[in-house]
């Protein structure tokens, strides 16, 4: 909704006459001015903006609001977004939130975002994994899932130290054993 009444509203932070003080409204028209429907929620906001104008002339606001009023009203609730700016909306298409419900993504990876370059959808996931991994996120979730006990959690800190410590090891005998193998001895 602000988005509509920003496009049909430009409210100006300076005034317009340095005598006066205050903010000064400007209205532009986007869409052409009809009545509103019979019965609608809009027709009810008209009356009583104009039963409120002692004049019972419009201002640009008020037509610029009843536009507004009539725009929102005559879309469906998923096409007053961002992409609609743009004409990436159409009847027809499903809403992105819509087929987000359906897709059940569990785990580490859910909830994060990505910045996809150039369409490259299997890079970014790879950069968005390799970050997870870096940041033992899987670890964490899994060390998180329940409560440990102190004393337990400080041995499993100690044994998955020495696992880690041992695999190091293990990856530098096997790359001399390699080496060597490689050198003919």
């Amino acid at each position: 909704m602000f988005r509509s009444l920003q496009r049909t509203v430009l409210i100006r932070p300076f005034p317009i006459r340095p005598a006066y003080r205050g903010f000064s409204f400007t209205s532009r028209v986007l869409a052409d001015k009809k009545g509103p429907d019979s019965n609608s929620v809009t027709k009810q906001l008209y009356e009583a903006v104009k039963s409120n104008n002692p004049s019972n002339q419009q201002t640009p606001i008020d037509d610029s609001l009843l536009d507004m009023l009539n725009n929102l009203e005559s879309r469906p609730t998923h096409q007053n977004s961002f992409y609609d700016s743009f004409g990436l909306t159409d009847a027809s298409q499903v809403h992105p939130r819509d087929i987000a419900k359906n897709i059940r993504i569990t785990g580490p990876s859910a909830g994060k975002t990505l910045d996809i370059n150039n369409g490259a959808l299997w890079r970014g996931l790879g950069a968005m994994n390799s970050i997870l991994k870096n940041n033992k996120v899987k670890y964490l979730v899994k060390i998180q899932k329940r409560h440990i006990r102190k004393a337990k959690y400080r041995k499993q800190k100690k044994r998955e130290w020495w696992r880690q410590r041992f695999s190091q090891g293990f990856g530098e005998l096997l790359a001399k054993v390699n080496d060597a193998k490689r050198r003919g001895y």
